[in-house]
C-alpha cells in the first residue's frame, strides 16, 4: 500500500570533486547541477505535484526510493560494471555504490521510472529493474551535459505536461533531440562554424561527436510494457517543493 506521504518526483544529485575506491583517489568532472535544477522544475510548472531535491548520499538514495514515483539521478557513474555510481560522501568526496547494494537498498520500493543521468550507467539500470523497478531510462555511452539537461526537460514535459505513457514520452524526446541536433548542425554550417572547434559545453555549438546524442539513451527493459501513463490526470496549479532548505553551506579551503 502507498504511504500517503509518497511525492512524485524525488531528484538526486552528486558532483563531488573526487572519487575514493580501494586507496585510490580519482578527479570528477563538475556538472552545472544548478542549470539542470532550474530545467526540471521548469518542467514540472504548472501541476500540483509534489518534488525534493536534495544530494545523492546513502542515505537520502535509501528514503526518497522508498517515498517517490519518479526517481531521477544526476551523477557519475563508472563503466566497470562492479563499481555503479558515484554518490556524494560531503566535503567534496564521493563514493561508489555497486550495482549489487544499491538493487538491495531500493528492493521493493514504490518507484515506478528511474532516470539515470549518467554516463554509461545501462549497467546501472539493470540494479533498479533487478529491484522491481518497472520503468528506466539511462545511457549506453558518453552523454553530453548540455543535450542531456535538454533530453530531461523534454521527457518530463511529455510525461507530464501532455500526460503520454513512458515509451511515447521517450520516443517522442529521441525525436525531439535528434531535429535539435541536425537543426543546429545546419545552422552552424551556414556561419562557416569550423566543427574542430565546434563542442559542448557552449550550447549553439556543435559536434560530429554530438550528431548522434540522441540514440545513446535507452528505455528498460528493452521488451518491457512501457504503454504506461505514470502522470493521468494531474491538477493544474503550482507544483510543491518539500525540499529542507539548507541553513548554511560548507566552505572548502584547501592547504598547500
Amino acid at each position: 500500500m502507498a504511504s500517503s506521504n509518497l511525492i512524485d518526483f524525488a531528484y538526486l544529485y552528486s558532483s563531488p570533486f573526487i572519487v575514493k575506491h580501494e586507496g585510490k583517489i580519482g578527479l570528477l568532472d563538475i556538472l552545472d547541477v544548478k542549470d539542470e535544477q532550474r530545467r526540471f522544475e521548469e518542467a514540472l510548472s504548472g501541476f500540483q505535484v509534489k518534488y525534493k531535491i536534495d544530494v545523492a548520499t546513502l542515505e537520502n538514495l535509501s528514503c526518497l526510493s522508498h517515498g517517490c514515483k519518479v526517481l531521477h539521478f544526476t551523477g557519475h557513474a563508472s563503466e566497470r560494471k562492479d563499481l555503479g555510481l558515484v554518490i556524494d560522501c560531503g566535503y567534496g568526496e564521493g563514493s561508489f555504490l555497486n550495482c549489487e547494494d544499491l538493487k538491495n537498498l531500493v528492493r521493493d520500493s514504490n518507484i515506478e521510472l528511474v532516470f539515470i543521468g549518467a554516463c554509461h550507467s545501462k549497467h546501472v539500470a539493470e540494479a533498479f529493474l533487478d529491484a522491481g523497478v518497472p520503468h528506466v531510462v539511462a545511457s549506453k555511452d558518453v552523454i553530453d551535459d548540455v543535450y542531456a539537461k535538454k533530453f530531461m526537460k523534454h521527457f518530463y514535459l511529455q510525461l507530464l505536461h501532455l500526460g503520454k505513457t513512458v515509451s511515447a514520452a521517450f520516443e517522442q524526446t529521441k525525436i525531439f533531440l535528434s531535429t535539435y541536433l541536425r537543426i543546429e548542425k545546419r545552422r552552424n554550417k551556414k556561419k562557416n562554424v569550423d566543427e574542430k572547434y565546434a563542442l559542448p559545453p557552449k550550447e549553439g555549438i556543435i559536434s560530429k561527436k554530438c550528431v548522434k546524442e540522441d540514440e545513446k539513451y535507452v528505455l528498460l527493459p528493452k521488451e518491457g510494457k512501457h504503454d504506461v501513463q505514470i502522470f493521468q490526470k494531474v491538477d493544474r496549479g503550482k507544483p510543491t517543493n518539500v525540499s529542507v532548505k539548507k541553513k548554511g553551506r560548507v566552505n572548502l579551503t584547501f592547504k598547500k
